[in-house]
Parts: structure tokens; C-alpha cells; sequence
């Protein structure tokens, strides 16, 4: 498996590139049948550009698992749900496509999740630079408290329950916001 890890940017330089090529950043995000990278299947991928915008959202049938209990009380997204949607060979080179045109690629605990997540699930993963906003929370708060993407959307003065989260879309549209905020391009409680 990579180690995504090695490909990681910190705050300077995410706000370096964002300020010289906004159109070269993309955010992404994942909901799964559960956290197990050789087991679980990706069940929902959205993208989305430097201002928000869609640029792929798709439930996506996983052949990995039949049922996913644990994950749906937390994604609502059910095994029939993604009974009609299209698989990972279906989607890989629309994902792909958009993936190799970034040069940075942000998400909220991406290196440890998503990234590893996508790769076992038959993605290929452009040699990018990575902007975890996980980590950048992690820096500016220290270990104490808790650090999830809800608690990142108080933290930088954005109400969670606005971004529909655990919802692939509304996942990756936070962490753009959020990702603004922790790098100190736009300051806590602005509207990102």
C-alpha cells in the first residue's frame, strides 16, 4: 500500500498553492461499509473544486459487502441504495481523470482513510501533493479534545449540522471550508 503520508503538505504550502492556483485543489470524501481496507467497499465518492462545486458525487455499488449495519447508522447510505448504482470499474477512469488534473488533493483524515480506502478499492492515486485537515486541526489544537470533522466545523466558527455531514458531498464541501480556515487563509468564524 503507498504511504500517502510521504506526499503531505502542511499549511503554508496548501495556502501557497491555493492563493497561485485555486483550480489546481481538489477536496474529496468517502463513506464506506467500514474501516477495514481489505474488506470494506467504497459506497459513496464525491469531489469538489476550490469553490465547492460538484465535480463528482455518486452513491457506488460495492461487491465487497452485502450488508453494512455499523456503517449505516452512521451514513444512512443502505445496501439498497446502492443496488442500481455504478461500480468502481464503471466510475474509475471519470475519478481518475479528475484526480490527475490536481495538484493538491485535500480531505479530512485523507492520508489515514480515504486515500488507503480508494487505493484497495481499485483507484489510482496521482503522485500529488496531499492536505489532510485532520492533521492541521491536530496541529492548531494540540491532543487533548476531540478531533473529528465536526468538532474541526466548531472549531473554525462553521455550523456542521449546515454541511449535511456523513454525506460524501457534504464531507468534502466542510473540509474545503475547514481546510481555508486551518491553513489561515480565511479566519475563524468568517464565512469560509
Amino acid at each position: 500500500m503507498t504511504s500517502f503520508a510521504d506526499r503531505m503538505i502542511d499549511d503554508a504550502e496548501f495556502a501557497s498553492v491555493y492563493r497561485d492556483d485555486p483550480r489546481g485543489i481538489i477536496c474529496l470524501d468517502t463513506e464506506t461499509t467500514g474501516l477495514k481496507f481489505d474488506r470494506d467497499g467504497i459506497i459513496s465518492l464525491a469531489i469538489v473544486d476550490c469553490d465547492l462545486e460538484s465535480m463528482f458525487d455518486s452513491l457506488i455499488h460495492t461487491y465487497r459487502k452485502t450488508v453494512w449495519p455499523e456503517a449505516y447508522r452512521v451514513n444512512r447510505i443502505s445496501p439498497r441504495d446502492v443496488r442500481d448504482a455504478p461500480s468502481v470499474p464503471m466510475i474509475r477512469d471519470e475519478v481518475e481523470g479528475i484526480l490527475a488534473k490536481a495538484k493538491v488533493i485535500v480531505g479530512y483524515n485523507i492520508v489515514g482513510f480515504d486515500l488507503p480506502m480508494m487505493e484497495s478499492n481499485g483507484f489510482e492515486i496521482p503522485d500529488v501533493g496531499i492536505y489532510d485537515v485532520m492533521d492541521g486541526f491536530y496541529r492548531a489544537i494540540g491532543p487533548d479534545g476531540r478531533h473529528s470533522l465536526s468538532d474541526c466545523s466548531r472549531w473554525c466558527g462553521l455550523d456542521p449540522d449546515m454541511g449535511r455531514l456523513h454525506t460524501a458531498i457534504g464531507d468534502a464541501r466542510m473540509t474545503m471550508k475547514c481546510a481555508r480556515i486551518v491553513s489561515g487563509l480565511t479566519q475563524r468564524g468568517d464565512v469560509a
